[in-house]
């Protein structure tokens, strides 16, 4: 990953390169994940390793991957809503106030003769205008078009890459946690004994007690995750503003 650079001559093919690593990354999380909370499945896939059962472990580690991308791509559009909850406020004032005020976005918007076009065909009137998800949502996307069209938008999709590697990776510990969880009520061994390498004596309970630990260690990185997914999304839509207003101060200034 440290040999991948911005220098290439297609940033597409390099966000190719980022998602079959990033789907890479997400299998082998799962899986091992799976490893630690279940001894059979570690021992099953890594006892007697050959070439064939090798390639099929690496198959298994990116089809993984694919659905918990899959998986992450579901739980942000109907439960934390991350993604469409951000460019459908993004006029609303509740992303950074401070930028707003920097950042004249709302001002660029009435001045946008197409945009308003747009708006007047849907009867969004100038009252509810920024209030309105339609209106955030279109002014998101044209955001995006500007900033794709006139080729800034390195910097906007490597952010848009890590926002869906974080969300992947928080789907892929909040599954590890339910799994986790099964376990508990399963007569389920476990591939480490946490208990035992601290020298905690539970009186027989060393296992159930692993369990908790790990229920509580893979829902914590599931929340760190969250939290670091919604920062990647706020600085995406921040660059992204940002370099749109940068654009139409460009493009203002050779027309003037």
């Amino acid at each position: 990953m440290k040999n991948i650079t911005l220098n290439t001559t297609s940033f597409s093919d390099q966000l190719g390169l980022y998602d079959f690593f990033n789907v890479l990354i997400f299998g082998t999380t799962f899986i091992c994940g799976l490893c630690v909370l279940n001894k059979g499945i570690k021992d099953y896939l890594w006892s007697n390793l050959t070439f064939p059962k090798g390639v099929g472990i690496v198959l298994l580690i990116y089809i993984s991957g694919l659905v918990l991308q899959e998986i992450g791509s579901n739980v942000d559009r109907y439960i934390t809503k991350i993604y469409k909850g951000t460019h459908q406020r993004v006029l609303k004032g509740k992303i950074d106030k401070c930028y707003a005020k920097e950042h004249k976005e709302k001002e660029l918007l009435m001045e946008n003769d197409n945009i308003h076009k747009k708006f007047t065909e849907n009867r969004i009137t100038d009252e509810k205008l920024f209030d309105n998800d339609f209106a955030n949502g279109y002014f998101f996307s044209i955001c995006q078009y500007t900033v794709s069209v006139n080729d800034k938008d390195k910097k906007v999709e490597k952010l848009r890459a890590l926002f869906s590697m974080s969300k992947s990776l928080m789907s892929s510990f909040f599954l590890l946690s339910i799994v986790a969880v099964f376990t508990l009520f399963l007569n389920v061994d476990m591939s480490i004994e946490i208990c035992k390498n601290l020298g905690v004596n539970a009186q027989g309970g060393e296992h159930i007690i692993d369990k908790l630990i790990m229920i509580f260690l893979f829902s914590g990185i599931g929340i760190i995750f969250y939290y670091r997914t919604k920062r990647t999304m706020h600085n995406f839509l921040l660059i992204l503003l940002g370099t749109y207003n940068a654009i139409v101060d460009s493009e203002r200034k050779e027309t003037d």
